[in-house]
């Protein structure tokens, strides 16, 4: 399994400025726009999308603004129905957000972004794009929102000399570093692309390091508990399931939020910035940071 297909990592490229050419082009590739047009008018948003804190699922993985379109980008590293319903409700609640009572009824078309390490639709494809159609017909309803579906697993069963083959531009070109296992290829892919080669140096650190880990704490574990129920139920073992998933969780949390603030230091986020990205109060961040030092 190659180390740099983790949700984590790929989120901290995904939303930091410094790999704006890399996400921009990723974009502009998806959607079929010019990279100029994208990098230009590419901004970056807080990934919080409720100012209410105690909401369920306050946080998407990567948001931007693009002329007058919302983008979000999630990382679905497991199939789960947790993980679908989350999606769908980050969508709809970037069309509410927008408008709030009194306003003018305006809205941003939102895009979503799903790269999934599955084939969501089970067709053996690398993109799919969804947007709610006419059923007998196929008319396109409204322009609120597009999905585009990226296959991970597609583009994990792709031969290296097929991608080789590929131009600099294309998607599936751009997202091998984080499916193929062999470094040494991996660097032939890229020799020459100044971007490609400062990303895949980058990545190396990062995973040498050990900085894989920002979390939200309540989604995985929920999510963890649905694949180990499903699993333990596919094994005909309903024992020992909940206590299992539980303790394994428990084990990686507290050291996982400490990473977490490790990587948003190392970007010079600030306490209140930091407490903000986790859903956590500064006090206990403070007391992480404490703990850290200690060992």
């Amino acid at each position: 399994m190659n180390p740099y297909f983790n949700d984590k990592i790929i989120n901290l490229v995904l939303s930091n400025e410094k790999y704006k050419q890399y996400t921009s082009t990723i974009i502009s590739a998806i959607l079929d726009l010019p990279y100029r047009d994208v990098y230009d008018n590419l901004r970056y948003e807080s990934n919080r999308i409720n100012d209410n804190v105690n909401y369920k699922y306050s946080y998407v993985d990567n948001m931007y603004s693009l002329k007058d379109n919302v983008i979000n980008i999630e990382i679905n590293y497991n199939y789960s129905d947790l993980a679908v319903n989350k999606n769908m409700r980050y969508m709809c609640h970037l069309i509410l957000r927008q408008v709030k009572p009194g306003d003018k009824d305006i809205y941003k078309p939102v895009i979503q972004i799903n790269i999934n390490n599955y084939d969501y639709f089970g067709k053996n494809k690398f993109i799919y794009k969804s947007n709610v159609r006419e059923e007998k017909y196929n008319v396109k309803r409204n322009d609120l929102f597009e999905i585009y579906d990226i296959n991970m697993e597609y583009l994990n069963k792709l031969s290296y000399n097929k991608v080789s083959g590929m131009k600099e531009s294309k998607l599936e070109r751009l997202l091998y570093v984080f499916v193929c296992e062999d470094m040494s290829k991996i660097r032939k892919l890229y020799r020459g692309d100044s971007m490609m080669e400062q990303l895949t140096d980058d990545l190396y650190h990062i995973n040498e390091d050990g900085i894989l880990c920002y979390d939200y704490d309540e989604f995985h574990r929920r999510e963890q508990r649905e694949l180990g129920m499903k699993e333990g139920l596919k094994m005909g073992l309903e024992q020992g399931i909940e206590q299992g998933i539980e303790q394994g969780i428990e084990q990686g949390l507290e050291q996982g939020r400490k990473e977490t603030i490790r990587i948003l230091q190392s970007l010079g986020k600030n306490l209140e910035e930091i407490s903000d990205s986790m859903g956590i109060s500064i006090d206990e961040v403070e007391r992480l940071m404490k703990d850290s030092k200690n060992v």
